[in-house]
């Protein structure tokens, strides 16, 4: 029971550390203070705080089963979905705006798109875990079977089945994924469109932070639930079924990607790794920067 429940924490652990070494590390950014830095604690930690929750009632079943059976089930079945809710209010939360800035008397003319101050490398990232979730979730559904989302295979005259990640369980997902994305996109361009403040250059680099804050969120919240699939792939990946034999004695077969159980458990620990790391992230920009040629900003962009 203590290895069990010291693996199940070890991506918390790692993804914690890769949090910290990132803050140590950044050069570029601004600290957020006041209204601003509250918020971005609370966005980014709420999706970690779900998948806490998730992570200690799959160790720890027979504490969180005194909710009642009923609760307990209803939990477990939103587990697919409850990362990309946390993801969305994560959102709204960040999206909330700072005090209202000074803002420079001439007229500001530059065009501006919700992914003007988003750095390339998020753009890519985050299109690259969507695209991922996707592949693994369209995957999953091609191997299920009817509407109970059920993936068997025969040994003999007998056939061994078990519930999937299959089309019936994620068409709710798809449809808060595609809220998540747009929710992030919406985000985005409220921090983009108001007019630059006078102090042009610690205006810019917070709307910077706060616009790699709201990626951050949307590909934590997008990973942690792409952890969870992968999991449950990994889990139907090793079912097994054993048949007796006059000449053989019992027969033991596998299902037919059970080779991939290892990659699949391997993969949600790397997702979960990567979810608590960029949600963190988010958390520590409002610690205040050691070097003092940083500046911590609140600003309402």
């Amino acid at each position: 029971m203590e290895w069990i429940l010291l693996v199940a924490w070890i991506p918390f652990v790692l993804g914690f550390l890769a949090a910290v070494v990132w803050m140590v590390m950044r050069r570029h950014g601004v600290s957020l203070s006041g209204r601003l830095a509250a918020l971005a604690v609370v966005g980014g930690l709420l999706p970690v705080l779900v998948a806490v929750w998730y992570t200690a009632t799959g160790v720890m079943v027979d504490l969180f089963v005194l909710l009642g059976p009923d609760v307990f089930m209803v939990l477990q079945d939103a587990r697919f979905i409850a990362p990309l809710v946390a993801g969305i209010l994560g959102i709204l939360i960040l999206s909330i705006p700072g005090r209202r800035p000074r803002l420079v008397p001439a007229a500001d003319i530059a065009r501006r798109t919700a992914f003007t101050f988003l750095p390339r490398g998020w753009v890519i990232t985050l299109a690259a875990v969507t695209v991922g979730t996707v592949v693994v979730t369209c995957a999953a559904g091609l191997l299920s079977t009817g509407d109970d989302d059920t993936f068997s295979f025969p040994i003999g005259t007998m056939t061994v089945g078990t519930t999937i990640y299959g089309w019936h369980a994620s068409a709710p997902a798809l449809i808060l994924l595609i809220i998540l994305l747009a929710a992030g996109w919406t985000a985005l361009w409220l921090i983009a469109r108001p007019p630059v403040a006078d102090t042009r250059d610690v205006d810019i680099a917070a709307r910077r932070t706060r616009s790699r804050n709201i990626a951050a969120v949307i590909t934590g919240g997008i990973a942690f639930h792409l952890a969870v699939i992968l999991q449950s792939l990994a889990g139907t990946a090793s079912l097994t079924g054993t048949v007796p034999s006059a000449t053989a004695g019992d027969i033991t077969v596998h299902s037919p990607f059970a080779a991939l159980a290892p990659v699949l458990q391997a993969s949600s620990v790397l997702a979960t790794c990567v979810a608590v790391a960029v949600c963190l992230t988010v958390t520590l920009t409002a610690v205040p920067e050691m070097n003092r040629a940083r500046t911590s900003v609140e600003t309402a962009s």
